[in-house]
């Protein structure tokens, strides 16, 4: 804490915050003595008062405590008084860090029904479907008892389950659903089609860290069918084969050209590959490219070649991905789940498929995009609750504009953290903590191991299974065998504080579930139920109900005992087979443990073979074990040695804010255009009139016509007519007429410009002035939209994809000095002016173009 951190704009908040608490907690004793037909008038009540303009700071003490009295009744759960401090921090949009096991999913509700009081709609943000139709169905009961309504969204939602769940109150859904959905209501054809419809009032972000740093890492892109895959992919991947390269670590420092012998330089740290520069020309003999076609497409080929190299180098099977069904399948970095549907971006997908034999699928191309961070800044209020925000606070400041309240805990934290033991090789690591956990479990303490790999935890459950444990292993796999894994997963890590258990995580699979010791009797009971009775709770509830109800009593009895056995042996034991990238990925791990005042121990053992270390550390770490002269299986605890772990991870911490940054960087040349598309795409689907939009258009065609005209005529073009005819057929798609003695007699005035263009415009103008009383005002409003809305979407996904050749070119720059991203700025924004040219242009011709067919008589048959 630092000598001013009481007067941090952060503290100042959480001392008014906490002032309002007791507010609360005075009106409870009187809402007791309500029945419920009393605490829905209280609530009618409520709502009148808001409608009337009661101020929200008036009506939150009596908002949230209705909440908290209605809760007790209903689910059988009351707000704890630091519940309530984190309900207002969300309220009044911050993020409220909450450790593991005080109750975030109940301290949603009481923000969610005063900002529903208050007219407003509310979206509950979560990682996965599975935990936000969980919290939907423990948490909903409280809502509609107020008379609020509440909706689910999913990934396999129908449309009209998804016009329902926006048209509620409050929402629950993933961030995946409500960012698409954004995306795709600005794809739609008409307003029907459209699901949020612009509506962004207010969001409560849970797993915030996740979503808003994790996550944000990668865009959200709806893709189409693109290109040929007819482009030398298994050339490039078996040439890369043969190819050798040099870490850059190991390179002198300001050196950048390739060491002789070797082919190209690869940086872990940035992930990035600098190829040698004969290396193109190389691989283009190796696959036979031709000379000119690859002089007209380097840009494309360089990038198929990096891939490849990028795909051997940095891509490992089992760890970044697996391969499922002849397809490969993305694994999290930071949950460990399968990510179906993924696909890397920009060939690396295909470079991988290449690499392992797969076919190759054709290269998508992007009808729609966003950022995470720019989705998501769209709402007018936003807030977001997660165990560990702490150490991202800066970025959660300057990117999202929210500030990080620390919300104290309700007991204190009884977990005990061990400093890390440090081991010379991984085989050392891997005995020290094979015998750590064998001496845990011997005893009966539960254990849950952290992995960074689905390859790690397979290994690890192998030599586990050799000593006679049998482990729980939760990883990427589970989803190749479960129909439903989060619900497996989340069975599995709520079971993870048993007496003997040993669990094997991936990363923080099973995020959002509670570890309690001792076990789970609800879920206990669930399962024994259905496994007893062999009945469907949906088909026959009565059957799995009373075979439930006579379970849960005997399992809450037993797991209570057990509860006590568990917190006699020190309760859950975390143990952490290398660190993560991000320190707070290790602290979601640790907090698995210790939770509402139970007892906790937490370890972390690491190798000077550990990615972190050996990228990051550098040569320090081998020097330090060098120093102290220690044998393999021999631990280090040095003060050096941990202030190099620690300096590791900010280094990696700070490389991961830069890519995160950058993605937003051009996101934002982007989202300034999109911005401009999505409005002129709402107001065509609203039905507004286009009149002005086609008087202004054909003005633009009639302007741009009659410059060029008179350029032509000042270079002495000998055939002025067809130079006329030429250009108007190329704006309007047909004649607009004028005599050659009318032509002349116009350029050679003095403002010949505006003279002309005056002349184009209004013939032009009484053309389309005979469609309309041709066809109809009806008929030309229906055509008008028709030709603005699909012109809009055909040269914006055009766009789309030259701006994605344009960063991929643009990246190149950096090393002549040149600022990439201000030169994206400068010619994406040549680009989109291009492309409002292109709009007007082809929405003109268009609709001077079309002619309608008449309707053909039906054909008489004769029936003798």
């Amino acid at each position: 804490m630092g000598l001013f951190s009481s007067f941090s704009p952060a503290a100042r908040k959480l001392k008014t915050y906490q002032a309002m608490v007791p507010l609360i907690l005075q009106l409870q004793p009187a809402l007791a003595e309500l029945d419920e037909d009393g605490l829905r008038s209280y609530g009618a009540e409520l709502r009148k008062r808001a409608a009337a303009g009661d101020a929200e700071t008036a009506l939150l003490p009596e908002a949230f405590a209705l909440v908290k009295e209605t809760s007790r009744r209903l689910i059988g759960l009351e707000h704890f008084p630091e519940q309530l401090l984190g309900a207002i921090a969300l309220y009044f949009g911050n993020i409220a860090e909450m450790k593991t096991g005080e109750g975030k999913t109940l301290v949603a509700t009481c923000p969610l029904y005063l900002n529903a009081l208050m007219g407003h709609k509310g979206h509950l943000v979560t990682v996965n479907d599975y935990l936000a139709k969980r919290d939907r169905a423990w948490m909903g009961p409280i809502y509609e008892f107020l008379g609020m309504s509440v909706g689910l969204l999913q990934n396999d939602s129908s449309p009209e389950e998804r016009g329902a769940a926006y048209a509620a109150d409050i929402t629950y859904g993933t961030n995946n659903e409500f960012g698409f959905d954004y995306l795709r209501d600005h794809m739609a054809g008409s307003e029907d089609g459209m699901f949020q419809k612009g509506v962004l009032d207010f969001a409560i972000v849970d797993e915030v860290d996740n979503i808003f740093i994790d996550e944000a890492r990668t865009a959200l892109i709806i893709a189409g069918p693109g290109g040929d895959s007819d482009m030398p992919y298994y050339e490039a991947a078996a040439f890369v084969k043969r190819l050798k390269g040099t870490v850059r670590s190991e390179m002198p420092a300001g050196d950048n050209e390739t060491p002789a012998g070797s082919d190209y330089v690869y940086d872990e740290k940035h992930k990035t590959i600098d190829p040698a520069e004969d290396l193109l020309a190389r691989f283009a003999r190796a696959a036979r490219i031709p000379e000119d076609k690859l002089l007209k497409e380097q840009a494309t080929y360089g990038k198929i070649l990096r891939n490849a190299i990028r795909a051997q180098v940095f891509f490992r099977k089992d760890s970044e991905y697996i391969i499922k069904d002849t397809e490969v399948v993305i694994v999290d970095e930071f949950t460990g789940r399968l990510m179906y549907g993924r696909r890397y971006s920009e060939g690396l997908h295909q470079a991988i498929e290449a690499k392992e034999g797969l076919k190759v699928r054709e290269e998508s191309q992007t009808l729609a995009t966003i950022t995470i961070q720019n989705f998501f800044k769209m709402y007018d209020k936003l807030s977001g609750m997660t165990g560990t925000a702490l150490t991202e606070a800066d970025e959660f400041k300057e990117i999202y504009g929210l500030d990080v309240l620390e919300i104290p805990t309700h007991r204190p934290v009884g977990r005990q953290d061990a400093d890390d033991e440090v081991y010379r090789s991984e085989r050392g690591k891997l005995d020290a903590i094979l015998r750590e956990i064998q001496a845990r479990h011997e005893k009966g303490q539960p254990v849950l191991v952290g992995t960074r790999s689905v390859k790690k935890s397979e290994a690890l459950s192998q030599e586990l299974r050799k000593l006679g444990i049998k482990p729980q292993v939760l990883n990427a796999t589970i989803q190749e065998f479960s129909a439903k894994p989060h619900e497996k997963e989340a069975e599995i890590i709520a079971q993870a504080g048993r007496k003997g258990s040993v669990t094997i995580a991936t990363n923080m699979a099973g995020r959002g579930v509670d570890i309690l010791l001792g076990g789970n009797p609800v879920a206990l009971a669930h399962a024994a139920a259905i496994a007893h009775t062999k009945a469907d709770p949906k088909k026959q509830p009565e059957q799995y109900a009373e075979q439930y109800a006579k379970l849960l009593t005997e399992y809450r009895e037993s797991c209570s005992k057990e509860h006590d056995d568990v917190v006699s042996l020190g309760g859950l034991f975390i143990l952490g087979t290398e660190r993560h990238e991000s320190r707070r990925i290790d602290n979601q791990l640790r907090g698995r443990s210790g939770r509402q005042g139970d007892p906790g121990e937490s370890k972390f053992f690491l190798s000077a073979e550990d990615d972190i270390l050996r990228i990051f550390g550098g040569d320090r770490i081998q020097r330090i074990f060098e120093m102290m002269k220690v044998e393999e299986s021999m631990p280090v605890n040095h003060p050096l040695l941990s202030k190099t772990i620690e300096m590791s991870q900010k280094k990696v911490e700070s490389y991961n804010f830069d890519a995160r940054k950058s993605l937003l960087d051009y996101d934002n040349v982007l989202n300034k255009q999109r911005e401009v598309i999505y409005a002129e795409r709402d107001k065509v689907l609203a039905g507004v009139d286009l009149a002005d939009e086609v008087h202004e258009f054909i003005n633009e065609q009639a302007e741009t016509t009659a410059q060029q005209v008179v350029q032509a005529q000042r270079a002495d073009e000998t055939d002025l007519g067809k130079v006329y005819n030429d250009l108007v057929l190329d704006a309007f798609g047909r004649p607009v007429e004028m005599t050659l003695e009318e032509l002349t007699d116009l350029v050679e005035r003095r403002d010949s410009e505006q003279q002309l263009t005056a002349m184009i415009q209004d013939r032009a103008e009484a053309i389309y002035r005979e469609k309309y009383n041709r066809y109809g005002e009806n008929v030309m409003h229906q055509i008008e939209h028709y030709f603005f809305l699909h012109t809009i979407d055909s040269a914006w996904r055009d766009h789309l994809l030259q701006m994605d050749d344009l960063k991929d070119g643009i990246g190149l720059r950096a090393y002549g000095q040149q600022d990439p991203v201000i030169a994206y700025q400068k010619e994406g924004y040549d680009l989109f002016n291009q492309l409002m040219d292109q709009i007007k242009h082809d929405v003109t011709r268009a609709l001077f173009t079309f002619e309608l067919q008449p309707a053909q008589p039906e054909k008489k048959h004769d029936r003798s």
